[in-house]
């Protein structure tokens, strides 16, 4: 009789293969171990809501409307309409020609003794420029705030439902609050910008009330 004598020393389980149930437990709870290690950094972009995301694109867009007047040295602002998607950016001659009645400076001028005049002012003409950024979806402008201590102008309150952030050759603006709702899940984020050092920070709001806004603080 032959006997298979390896077979004989390795014992009766020398054929078995794979993992036993104490093993499969402790990869198990190592890899439990590692997402609870890893979860924190991997909900932010989970986390990531439209609303966000799209208090995020307004402090590009404000930024951006800030360095053009800068850049063109000229006044540069912002349209913002309630309950609307849409922001218009670009100079005062593209957002409020219709409404402050601006002539054509493309037609010739006539002789006079305001040619002078004419003739510096087109000197510093910078062409007019105007560019339309769309929020995200469900995303609308609900209500802009200024801060008591700066009343507004006509041209910076356009109306009930419109308003103009104005930035100048220097850079400036005023305190103001853009409040930013959610159509879908009625949230609201709160958008502050201070005119004194630049900064702008978010703040979440109730859903029922833009009233608990705290008051921006005016700038020395």
């Amino acid at each position: 009789m032959n006997i298979d004598r390896d077979r004989c020393a390795l014992g009766p389980n020398a054929a078995r293969t794979g993992f036993s149930l104490l093993e499969l437990l402790m990869v198990l709870a190592v890899i439990a171990g590692l997402m609870a290690l890893a979860w924190p950094n991997l909900r932010k972009p989970l986390g990531d809501t439209p609303l966000s995301q799209a208090a995020g694109s307004l402090r590009e867009l404000i930024d951006q409307c800030r360095y053009q007047a800068v850049l063109r040295g000229e006044l540069t602002m912002l349209r913002l309409e309630k309950e609307s998607s849409a922001i218009d950016m670009g100079s005062w001659q593209s957002l409020l020609a219709e409404q402050l009645q601006i002539p054509n400076t493309s037609q010739s001028t006539s002789a006079g003794t305001d040619q002078p005049n004419r003739a510096g002012f087109m000197a510093k003409y910078r062409p007019p420029f105007r560019y339309r950024f769309v929020l995200p979806p469900d995303i609308v402008v609900d209500q802009i705030l200024w801060s008591d201590s700066l009343p507004t102008t006509p041209i910076e309150d356009a109306g009930p439902n419109s308003w103009y952030v104005t930035f100048t050759p220097s850079g400036t603006s005023k305190d103001v609050s853009i409040i930013l709702k959610d159509t879908t899940t009625q949230k609201r984020l709160a958008l502050q910008y201070q005119q004194g050092t630049g900064l702008m920070t978010l703040s979440k709001l109730p859903d029922a009330a833009t009233e608990s806004i705290a008051p921006l603080v005016p700038s020395n």
